[in-house]
């Protein structure tokens, strides 16, 4: 994670990436989820990748449990367009469950 610091190669911290996909959530009437992160995925030894792939296993065994735990509130206070209120979807969004699976991943850094 040390690429996510100011004096990293990606100059903010991994939450300053975030907005963007919170908003969506929000206009789409989505649920907020964590991401589940694997930084350094393109260094990681075989034990840290077992790891890591039993948690999103775990994860996907106790769904919709699990989620409903971690759930977030929308998009981190931001205002949303058609309301003027911080966080909240028009009242016709859809807020099935299905719709909140959407987990940001990282992806190896060009060189």
């Amino acid at each position: 994670a040390e690429s996510y610091a100011p004096d990293g190669y990606n100059r903010f911290e991994f939450e300053a990436f975030l907005p963007p996909y919170q908003q969506s959530a929000a206009l789409t009437g989505m649920h907020w989820l964590p991401p589940l992160l694997l930084h350094g995925a393109h260094q990681v030894d075989t034990v840290g990748l077992q790891s890591h792939t039993q948690a999103l296993m775990d994860k996907l065994q106790r769904w919709p449990d699990w989620a409903s735990h971690e759930i977030q509130p929308h998009a981190s206070n931001l205002a949303h367009p058609s309301t003027g209120k911080a966080g909240e979807p028009p009242a016709s969004a859809s807020t099935s469950a299905s719709a909140s699976t959407t987990v940001p991943s990282t992806a190896r850094p060009a060189r």
